[in-house]
């Protein structure tokens, strides 16, 4: 929801890890990733399956997603799947943040169409500035990211529940010149909900092995 622009829209995404297998370098597992627009047909769906080693649980702050994908296959609505190479997921950091740098709140109640779950609640804000030279003056760009998500060992793999994210951003210049306006604030919030969930998922796709 972009709240400057009144814009809302939706996303319905389907995660699923639907089957485990050996590979030369150890346990794996396939995971599936469907993402549409809300009330969307096949047709406008984008869907992964990746074959993801179990290491990725000894994930370090380092890493990124290409480190632990052995395949990653495509499949674009009603398009032939297509192989990736996993170097695609290079830019997708995926170390762990030490729960010290998280406040922690545990027994929250959440309520989702899946139902109420009794949750951890943990949130932190991350504060971004960047500074942009533009001949006598510079501009500053202020961003502050507040993360809240909610965890329940209720629900199976993930443990997601709900997942907000607001985010506020605003320029100005230094000096202050007269004529050269500061945007002012404009704030945006993502959120996640869970509303389902299960066991003994069928892939959607296949491929050869």
């Amino acid at each position: 929801m972009d709240m400057a622009l009144g814009i809302v829209d939706s996303t319905e995404i389907y995660i699923a890890v639907p089957s485990h297998c050996n590979t030369p370098s150890g346990g794996a597992y396939w995971v599936e990733i469907e993402s549409k627009p809300a009330g969307a047909g096949v047709e406008d769906s984008e869907l992964f399956r990746l074959l993801v080693s179990e290491a990725i649980t000894r994930a370090s702050p380092q890493d990124s997603l290409v480190d632990y994908v052995l395949e990653f296959y495509i499949k674009k609505g009603s398009d032939s799947i297509k192989a990736e190479e996993p170097a695609r997921l290079r830019d997708f950091p995926l170390g762990p943040n030490a729960d010290s740098e998280w406040a922690l709140v545990p027994g929250v109640t959440v309520s989702t169409p899946a139902g109420d779950f009794s949750c951890e609640e943990k949130s932190r804000s991350i504060v971004h500035e960047k500074e942009i030279p533009t001949g006598r003056v510079k501009l500053v760009e202020k961003r502050n990211d507040r993360w809240t998500v909610w965890f329940s060992q209720g629900v199976p793999i993930f443990h997601l529940v709900r997942c907000s994210i607001e985010r506020s951003k605003e320029t100005e210049t230094v000096p202050a010149i007269p004529g050269i306006p500061s945007s002012g604030k404009r704030e945006s919030q993502t959120v996640a909900e869970l509303v389902g969930f299960g066991y003994d998922a069928e892939p959607i796709i296949s491929v050869d092995p």
